[in-house]
């Protein structure tokens, strides 16, 4: 690296005096990260090209809008046959016996119930059988990929990202996807609104229905 490029960068992150006061720069903390998500098309695609251990693992993350680490902590215990809901622990809560009650298709409660014939697990197993967060993350991108999905949005966190904006595209209020997200702060939600545009559109509609 050409050496004034590198006294340059150092000068930038140097402290500024005026007078007494020193200022320290500030990162360009304002640049919000963009969100990766799946297209429902991609989704399906990712369901097709996974085999059935990982396809269950992508399902449950998606409809259930959890985190890795959270579905490798579902039992089937935590599966309530008559209502379709799936407990879910809320693992970044400081909140004790923090959860979200998520109601699950029937195509999800049918992979989950085979997992559990086929595997003869009691209720107080886990549904993922796999322990390890990382063969998750390496199997994602194998699949992605796969899947013709480019590498930046190939992890299981998108699929939580994907949830939250589909959910908004269906009609959701931002209550409702906080909810299902497991979010303390509904603030933390908000962001998924600059991705979905069921609302703006539904807005415009109204305005231009009245010219």
């Amino acid at each position: 690296m050409d050496i004034e490029l590198i006294e340059a960068q150092i000068i930038e992150t140097l402290p500024i005096k005026r007078g007494k006061q020193e200022i320290i720069p500030t990162q360009q903390d304002d640049i919000e990260e963009e969100i990766k998500y799946l297209s429902i098309q991609e989704l399906n695609t990712l369901l097709s090209v996974s085999d059935n251990a990982y396809r269950l693992a992508w399902q449950l993350c998606y409809e259930t809008a959890s985190r890795i680490s959270e579905a490798l902590n579902i039992r089937f215990s935590d599966l309530n046959l008559e209502t379709n809901r799936l407990k879910i622990t809320n693992l970044k809560q400081r909140k004790k016996n923090s959860f979200r009650l998520i109601k699950i298709s029937d195509r999800l409660k049918s992979l989950i119930l085979q997992e559990q014939l086929w595997r003869n697990c009691s209720k107080e197993d886990y549904i993922l059988k796999n322990r390890d967060r990382t063969t998750y993350n390496y199997a994602f991108v194998r699949y992605a990929l796969q899947g013709g999905i480019e590498r930046e949005r190939a992890h299981p966190h998108t699929l939580r990202h994907s949830r939250a904006i589909h959910l908004l595209d269906s009609g959701a209020n931002i209550v409702l996807v906080s909810n299902a997200l497991g979010h303390k702060n509904i603030k933390s939600t908000l962001i998924y609104l600059k991705y979905s545009n069921q609302e703006l559109d539904k807005a415009l509609e109204n305005a231009n229905a009245r010219l």
